[in-house]
Order: structure tokens, then sequence, then C-alpha cells
């Protein structure tokens, strides 16, 4: 009897253990194939930001958000034309023209940007300057779901311009990386934007405003500037309006093909970025708005963070 009792418990143990071999496997199989969140420690606010150390791998939460404007309605910054140098979201008809001199005001303050993912992908986007060492572009510029995360080289090149040899102001990369956790664990499209820290410095950049009250800027006349791949490495422009807002989005009638994520949307009235271009949207394969991140009260704020 106690040898039956013996043998029953040894079998018990062995199968447990299998069991457990089994478990094991299975969780070290899933956690090498699922997308490792961007914090797996704990669970940040929400809008959280979040930057990158491209030369260490360091990240930080909220670095930026210890700012706060003035408790005002609406705040703008001035842009600053400093060395001039002299001489598929397409709504409707194709108007877009060809910038043929990018080293003049506020060409010379817009980037051609080429970010390198983990996993060896390369994209192109768009970016402008917002002070001599800060460029304001999309979130999927500096963070890529699909690539493996935060980019290990972001390239950014102002004023680019035809067979992307003519560089009149040089080269820059990218020393910090910021996003937010909207963006980088969930891709919300509302929190689509990426500040990029830079190693050289400018003399030309944009100024940047925002206006709580977001109606105001419904039929709004604007303009946005960018590097779309069809166009090569030529820069185009297009001015249309802004045909609906909310608090974090604006919809515009400008047209935009890939390479112009991350460009700004400018006001024709003050010349200064109320927005940045973040995707079309189609229906039934027709355009008929395209979609940017507007600048509001708390992105101004972290905008700023960078500056001061």
């Amino acid at each position: 009897m106690k040898k039956k009792i013996a043998t029953i418990i040894k079998r018990i143990v062995s199968f447990g253990l299998v069991l457990t071999i089994i478990i094991a496997g299975t969780n070290v199989y899933a956690a090498e194939n699922r997308e490792n969140p961007v914090d797996i420690t704990e669970k940040q606010e929400y809008g959280t930001s979040i930057t990158y150390d491209v030369e260490t791998g360091e990240i930080t939460y909220g670095a930026d958000q210890n700012y706060i404007h003035e408790d005002t309605d609406s705040a703008e910054t001035d842009g600053v034309n400093g060395e001039e140098i002299s001489p598929t979201g397409i709504i409707g008809p194709d108007d877009r023209i060809a910038v043929s001199n990018t080293t003049v005001y506020p060409y010379n303050a817009i980037c051609y940007v080429e970010s390198t993912f983990p996993d060896g992908t390369v994209r192109r986007g768009t970016g402008s300057l917002v002070y001599s060492t800060v460029m304001l572009t999309s979130g999927d510029m500096v963070y890529s779901h699909d690539n493996g995360g935060w980019a290990k080289v972001v390239t950014v090149i102002p004023a680019l311009n035809s067979d992307g040899y003519n560089r009149p102001y040089g080269t820059a990369h990218a020393t910090k990386l910021t996003s937010n956790d909207e963006w980088a664990n969930n891709k919300n499209v509302l929190w689509d934007w990426g500040i990029v820290d830079l190693d050289t410095s400018f003399n030309s950049w944009l100024g940047v405003s925002y206006n709580n009250n977001y109606t105001l800027y419904i039929g709004l006349k604007a303009s946005t500037v960018g590097y779309p791949k069809n166009k090569g490495f030529q820069m185009w422009q297009d001015t249309n309006s802004i045909s609906a807002a909310g608090d974090r989005y604006l919809k515009t009638l400008c047209d935009i093909e890939y390479g112009d994520n991350g460009a700004p949307v400018m006001s024709l009235d003050s010349g200064k970025i109320v927005g940045i271009i973040a995707t079309e949207h189609l229906e039934n394969g027709v355009c008929y708005y395209n979609s940017a991140v507007r600048i509001n009260a708390d992105l101004y704020n972290r905008i700023q963070a960078h500056i001061q």
C-alpha cells in the first residue's frame, strides 16, 4: 500500500514539473513575440511626456511638463529670420507648388527628416525648427510601433533642396527625442507629435501659437510646407483653409503626401505654427481632409520647456 502511494505521489510531482516547464516556456515565447511597451514598470498618467536619450538609451518621464505658461487664453512665440542665402492626401486638383528658394524665411526653418529605427527601417518626413536647437515633428518620426520603438538615428537637414545634396545649412542629428505615452503605447493620432533636441544650432526658426478658443481656427487660411516623397528632395507648399478644429486636432484642406508627416500647419495671418501634419483621411479612396495635431496650451508649454 505504501509503495502504491509513493508511486502516485511521484507521478503527481513529475506531472507538476512538466506542467511548470510548459508554462514557463509559453511565457518566454510570449515575451519574445509581443510588442514591448514603452514602460513596463508603472502606468503613466494620461499624456505623460516620454524622452529618449539617443546616445545613452535612457528614458525619462514628464521632463518637459514642469513649464507652465501664465494663465492666458492664448500665447505665441516669435520666429527668427537668421541667415538667408540668396539664390497621398490630395484633395481635388493637386495645387501644390514647388519652393524654388528654400533659403528665405520661413522655408529656411523647414527640415527634411530621416529616422532610422531598430529594425533598420528608414522613414522620411518633415519637421520645423521652433528654436535654434529644437525641431517639432510628428510622433511617427521619433517612435514607430511597427519598426521597433524609438528611432536610433534622426537626421535633420534644414532647407534641403533639389537633388538631396544641396544642404545650405548643413546637417544635424537628434540628441533627445520626446513624445508621449498616448502615442508610444496607444498610437493615438491626437497625440502624434514629437519634439527633437538637436546637436547643432541654427539661426532661423518659426514661431508657435495657440488659442484656447479653437473655433477661431475654423475657416483660417493656412499653408503646409514639406518634403513629399513623390517629389524627390524638393520642398513643396500648399495653401488652403482649416475646415474643422478641436482641442487636439485640426482638419485642413491642404494637400499632403507621404513625407509631409510632421510638416507645420502655418497660419497665413500670423505666419506661426498652429498644427503638425499627422495623416490623410480617406473615404472610399477619396481624400476629403487631412488631419493635424493642434498646438494647444498643453503642447505649447511642452515645447517651451525645451526652449527655456
